[in-house]
């Protein structure tokens, strides 16, 4: 492929949002992050094309892990073919030719009042009539944005920016063998009920020992993908007791935290960075307010 200045100069540019941004890459690493906005700006550049094929992308970040490549195609690329895109690029990439197909109207309206002879009112009407098609363009494309940004990086929780412990599904997550599917995993898992979704390790455990048995029988290929498993809610046909974790010792785990959290809020005289502060009155009724 030729790339030259002129043909960098004449490319669209694209909105980028900070907030989502930070958001939605809060748990990649910096050399991660760098691979996300390489493949983002290749894939603008190349957005007529439809996307980026395996080969270009490894082209590309060659300088990078595989794992950390890999990692980042997963969570905010998908796949049309042999093609990886974006769904927010192609957005907007729509948006700019609908903007410029409503501006091009606009001024053909224009051009049309004025070679008519027509009166002022007529001429101000079209260029009133522009404006608002160019002002509609740049709205929804903001608006489809966005949503593109928060349906595809679902796997990220906002509350992960305001608080250190992990949430219960990235606690089940990480534990868990067999790690395939974490997308469709992660809306399944909003269909566990609440008591099961307080105890992630004892489902963790639960998904392991189901796996292991798969593997030690030679049927792995038969196990059940972790998605499918809290789907089929397979856990219920798994006795809790034969497992280590107990409710009560965990609860005795959480509260050590709690504390803790608590007592260096105290010293500080305030609450912490990443507390809230509905956590901090919850911890200030639960300890009291003096060490």
């Amino acid at each position: 492929m030729n790339i030259d200045k002129k043909n960098h100069s004449e490319k669209p540019w694209y909105k980028r949002y900070p907030a989502e941004m930070m958001l939605a890459t809060q748990r990649l690493t910096f050399a991660q992050r760098g691979i996300y906005w390489t493949i983002q700006d290749h894939l603008w550049f190349e957005i007529h094309e439809g996307g980026l094929d395996e080969e270009y992308i490894k082209d590309i970040c060659k300088d990078a892990e595989d794992s950390d490549v890999y990692k980042v195609l997963q969570l905010f690329f998908k796949k049309d073919g042999n093609l990886y895109y974006s769904k927010h690029l192609r957005n907007q990439y729509q948006d700019i030719i609908q903007k410029s197909e409503n501006a091009r109207k606009g001024w053909e309206a224009k051009k049309k009042a004025q070679s008519e002879n027509t009166d002022d009112t007529i001429t101000e009407k079209a260029e009133r009539e522009q404006k608002q098609s160019t002002l509609k363009a740049e709205t929804e494309q903001t608006s489809k944005t966005c949503s593109s940004f928060s349906n595809s990086n679902s796997n990220s929780n906002s509350n992960s920016l305001y608080n250190n412990t992990p949430q219960p599904f990235d606690t089940f997550w990480n534990l868990i063998e067999n790690k395939i599917g974490k997308g469709q995993a992660l809306r399944n898992w909003r269909n566990v009920s609440k008591e099961w979704q307080k105890k992630p390790e004892v489902l963790a455990e639960m998904y392991n020992k189901y796996f292991s048995d798969k593997v030690a029988k030679n049927e792995q290929q038969y196990a059940q993908r972790p998605s499918t498993w809290l789907n089929d809610m397979g856990y219920e046909n798994q006795p809790p007791d034969t497992f280590k974790i107990k409710d009560q010792d965990r609860e005795q785990s959480d509260k050590k935290i709690r504390r803790s959290r608590w007592e260096m809020a105290i010293k500080q005289d305030r609450p912490l960075y990443n507390m809230s502060i509905t956590e901090f009155n919850n911890l200030k009724e639960e300890f009291g307010e003096h060490l």
